[in-house]
Formats: C-alpha cells, structure tokens, sequence
C-alpha cells in the first residue's frame, strides 16, 4: 500500500475555506468553477455545491484569499468570502 504525502503534510494543517459563487447556472458551471480553483497552487479540494451556490475549499495555509477570487473570476463567476456563520454570534 502506497501513502502519498503532501508537501503540506509537515507544515501547518491545511485550511478549509468557503465562498459564495454568483452566476452559476447548471451543472457545467460548477465543474468549471472547481477545474478553475483545483488550479490554484496550494489548493487540496474543492467541492462546489450547486443548490446553495457554496464552494468549499481546503488549501494550504499560505494560499491567499484573492488567489481562490481571482481563480473563480477567471471561470467566469463571481465570488465572495463567507463571514455570515450563524452561529458565531449566539453565546
């Protein structure tokens, strides 16, 4: 059995990040928008979910915010970083 490590392995623990994706219209789009982003240098997974328009992404640490934008503009969308956890302000 063959275990295949990540350059990040012994780094910091990968981040997982979501964003809100603008101007998806089918399935074709979300494959696009994760083609786009899989691109990215640093970017480990991505998982696009068509029926709430949210990506999902687990990157190394270093990878910049604008770096996933950018790579979602360039698929033709637009998107924008999710800060609205509904359960951050309940105490």
């Amino acid at each position: 059995m063959q275990t295949h490590h990540h350059p990040t392995d012994s780094a910091e623990p990968p981040q997982t990040t979501q964003i809100d994706i603008e101007g998806m219209t089918c399935a074709s789009c979300v494959a696009r928008v994760e083609r786009s982003v899989a691109k990215v240098e640093g970017v480990q997974e991505v998982a696009v979910n068509f029926a709430n328009h949210v990506g999902t992404i687990t990157h190394s640490s270093d990878l910049s915010e604008q770096q996933i934008l950018s790579a979602v503009e360039k698929a033709g969308y637009k998107a924008t970083f999710r800060s609205d956890d509904i359960h951050y302000h309940h105490t």
